[in-house]
């Protein structure tokens, strides 16, 4: 009597996880059932998943590919952070921006930057100096969309969170950002309000921003440096105005500890500069060595 012998074979590449039609991590005799039946006829032929780089930004990018296969390459002067996230940038002047917030969840040495903290705990960071980012109102969708939220203990963090090459930029470099899109120099380092069409050329992705004075100035989105109302997080945790502010840290200091930052907000053409305390979540933009 003859035994009936069942190969199952585990996926190991990419090949054969095209012949895996109902996508359980092997290829066995249901498989095989399936292929017989497409080929005479007999049943629905499943989607056959077609292999490659599926990053617009990469060098290599097939429009064709429908699965990524890590086969992506890129510019030895693009900016990819640690986590392999490839992030689109515009010159402005003579300095070199991120256009997007950044998303990052390890320091540029691999390590973790902290998460999840509840309102009571994110507060108690403050107590240790400890690093965390966080995702707003812990919704995957605005990580996706506005990026993460820093406090600044990780912002200073000496392992970085900005790609190789690229770091958080100073007050002055945020001013000389300011400085060639117009703005006077008799303000730059004032507090608050400053400016005047400077926030609205500075904001982007006008489908992200309320219809209010910021959007309607007609030099918005001028710059390319698309800055989207990311919101923030309090010192005591508490998220708010996503889709209606922006927040960006800078590293330096004022002389009370607190730290400088930059507001584009919903209802002003221009731009906010004052300061934060440290334990604050704010979105970040690196900018190039």
């Amino acid at each position: 009597m003859k035994k009936l012998i069942i190969t199952i074979t585990l996926i190991t590449s990419p090949i054969l996880a095209q012949c895996d039609w109902n996508e359980d991590g092997v290829v066995d005799v249901l498989d095989i059932v399936q292929t017989v039946d497409c080929i005479m006829g007999n049943g629905e032929c499943p989607e056959i998943p077609v292999y490659g780089c599926t990053d617009p930004l990469a060098l290599n990018f097939d429009p064709n590919a429908t699965e990524d296969d890590g086969s992506c390459e890129y510019d030895s002067d693009a900016c990819v952070d640690i986590d392999g996230n490839v992030y689109s940038t515009v010159i402005i002047g003579i300095q070199e921006w991120m256009a997007e917030n950044l998303k990052v969840i390890h320091y540029r040495n691999g390590d973790n930057i902290p998460t999840g903290h509840p309102n009571n705990e994110w507060e108690e960071l403050n107590e240790y100096e400890t690093g965390a980012y966080c995702v707003y109102e812990d919704e995957p969708i605005n990580a996706e969309i506005y990026g993460n939220l820093y406090n600044k203990y990780a912002v200073d963090d000496d392992r970085g969170i900005c790609p190789d090459g690229w770091h958080v930029p100073s007050d002055e470099e945020f001013i000389e950002l300011e400085l060639y899109l117009g703005m006077s120099e008799e303000v730059t380092h004032d507090y608050n309000w400053r400016g005047t069409n400077e926030g609205s050329m500075l904001a982007g992705n006008a489908e992200l921003w309320p219809d209010n004075e910021l959007l309607s100035h007609e030099e918005f989105g001028y710059s390319g440096f698309d800055a989207i109302p990311g919101g923030f997080r309090r010192p005591y945790g508490v998220y708010e105005n996503i889709g209606l502010n922006a927040y960006f840290w800078t590293f330096t200091p004022d002389y009370s500890g607190y730290y400088w930052f930059r507001e584009v907000s919903q209802f002003h053409s221009n731009i906010f500069r004052n300061t934060y305390p440290r334990q604050s979540g704010l979105s970040v933009r690196c900018v190039r060595d």
